[in-house]
């Protein structure tokens, strides 16, 4: 028998007032459900920009179109060049009412996108053309020969 884990966050400040009952309540709400996974893609980053024209979908649950950019170019935190791997999520109506965002993954969620990091990391140093290092180094054998 497997056992089954629900982690529930709740943003308490001083407007929220959502009792254990209300909780319950929401949660049997058709409406209420928590945020489903809605895209998993890349995009390369050059010199500190997303180039938001390359994004490549790994994959996508539903009907709905992916998230548009606002623009061709995003001013990403780290300057230097690689491949982002992003997550997108359907917003749900418990994210809005609690103002948190809220994900219960499945397995095969969490495998998708460690599989698409796995290939970012190749595609980092085959666009840089050069091992590198950082917070997931990567290099390949004939780097060294």
């Amino acid at each position: 028998m497997r056992a089954a884990h629900l982690l529930i966050l709740i943003n308490l400040d001083e407007k929220s007032n959502l009792s254990i009952g209300g909780l319950l309540k929401a949660l049997e709400d058709e409406r209420y459900r928590f945020k489903q996974l809605w895209a998993v893609f890349s995009c390369p980053r050059r010199n500190g920009y997303f180039h938001t024209d390359k994004i490549r979908i790994h994959r996508k649950i539903g009907a709905e179109p992916p998230p548009k950019p606002l623009g061709p170019l995003v001013k990403a935190v780290h300057p230097g060049s690689g491949i982002g791997v992003f997550v997108a999520f359907k917003p749900s109506q418990l994210d809005q009412d609690m103002g948190i965002l809220l994900w219960t993954p499945k397995y095969w969620m969490i495998k998708l996108i460690e599989e698409t990091i796995q290939w970012s990391q190749k595609a980092t140093h085959d666009m840089l053309g050069r091992p590198f290092g950082g917070e997931m180094p990567y290099a390949e054998l004939a780097d060294f020969m």
